[in-house]
């Protein structure tokens, strides 16, 4: 199988109810690749199979070269895990939940300096000052960002992120952005699921799911350039309304043929998240 992540007709099954339904996909190394889609699409399942948490029930995976299954214990050293609800030890502190990560992926000649590592992180996500407080006395946000330091502490090459901003203000979700940003330039390959449509905007590419297949991928400019926009254009002459689509290509095509006598343009396109539940609501 080529490409750094594969996918090839997979499907997963619990019980009666099928989770993945033929799920065909390719991800690039070194991209943020999000996966968007409605509740009970698919998207954490695939993201556990991906992620070795979960066997498929049948199709082909491959992730960075390793065949899962079969190789999944050759990869688990090169993933961070984040799930959408943080699952910490609750008796410890947020420092020994790091450590606790850390061993497991690091033998002691391999972990380096642990107090640097976890130093670095808590600063990171803003909880140096809760360092010895246990995770019972955290609020969700807190669990949320120290979940996501455990997913990062060990510098992984392949991180997988469930819902990464849910619950985080606005200042710090542009803090995250900005370091995954930075570990995609330095060769991170970022999986992300979310609901957060301002988030979709930050991914190289987007796949969107529902009823556990993918039924398009492409990029957020793309995506948001297929949507409709609204021209009303006043001319001298009078007022002429229109709806374009491909607006960024189609709407100067428009212009240049015009005569000129513009006097003013109010433009109102589709969001993102009108597209999204355009393509999701409609039938299968």
């Amino acid at each position: 199988m080529c490409g750094f992540i594969k996918v090839k007709d997979v499907k997963k099954t619990f019980g009666s109810i099928q989770a993945l339904n033929g799920v065909n996909l390719e991800v690039k190394e070194g991209e943020i690749f999000g996966i968007l889609g409605p509740n009970g699409a698919g998207k954490t399942t695939l993201v556990r199979v991906l992620s070795t948490l979960l066997t498929p029930s049948s199709g082909e995976v491959s992730v960075a070269g390793f065949s899962l299954p079969s190789e999944d214990y050759k990869l688990k050293k090169l993933i961070g895990y984040m799930p959408q609800k943080p699952s910490l030890y609750e008796d410890l502190s947020a420092s020994k939940n790091l450590e606790f990560f850390l061993n497991l992926h690091f033998s002691n000649g391999r972990r380096g300096n642990i107090k640097n590592r976890i130093d670095r992180i808590l600063a990171f996500v803003e909880l140096q000052d809760r360092r010895d407080d246990t995770i019972a006395t955290l609020s969700g946000g807190m669990k949320q960002r120290l979940s996501l330091a455990c997913a990062l502490v060990h510098e992984p090459k392949i991180l997988f992120l469930d819902e990464p901003t849910s619950g985080v203000d606005p200042r710090l979700k542009h803090a995250f952005w900005d370091y995954f940003k930075k570990l995609k330039q330095e060769g991170t390959t970022i999986i992300i699921t979310t609901h957060q449509l301002s988030d979709t905007e930050n991914c190289d590419r987007l796949a969107l799911m529902k009823n556990g297949k993918v039924f398009l991928v492409d990029t957020p400019c793309h995506l948001k350039d297929s949507g409709i926009s609204r021209v009303r254009i006043t001319r001298k002459s009078g007022v002429e309304e229109l709806e374009i689509a491909n607006f960024s290509e189609e709407f100067p095509k428009y212009l240049r043929e015009s005569n000129g006598d513009i006097l003013r343009l109010d433009i109102t396109s589709e969001t993102l998240e009108d597209i999204f539940l355009k393509l999701t609501q409609g039938n299968d």
